[in-house]
């Protein structure tokens, strides 16, 4: 039986993340923070996207998430560009590949 690593997330991608409270505990991709709205978006193992009040969690995983606001903007404004010919360049921006001759 082979078993496909390509379907389950890396577990050194995913933050254990833990509520206020301290009673319930889970593991998950961090997407976005909205640092005006104090909203947080993970992707869980599930594949299932979540939203919530940063308040809900630990001041732990507060101070992370806050912590994490440089690299999500980073990768956020990512730029890759790709040389598909004389003149040809494609770039992603926004998880779109484009032709920027277009």
């Amino acid at each position: 039986m082979v078993r496909h690593a390509c379907c389950w997330p890396a577990l050194t991608d995913l933050h254990r993340f833990e509520s206020a409270d301290g009673s319930k505990s889970f593991y998950a991709d961090l997407l976005r923070y909205d640092d005006k709205k104090k909203l947080v978006t993970v992707r869980m193992v599930s594949g299932r996207e979540m939203h919530f009040p940063l308040s809900v969690l630990s001041n732990k995983d507060q101070q992370w998430v806050n912590g994490q606001k440089e690299n999500l903007a980073a990768g956020r404004w990512l730029r890759l560009n790709l040389t598909g010919g004389v003149g040809q360049e494609y770039g992603d921006q926004g998880g779109v590949i484009k032709n920027n001759d277009q």
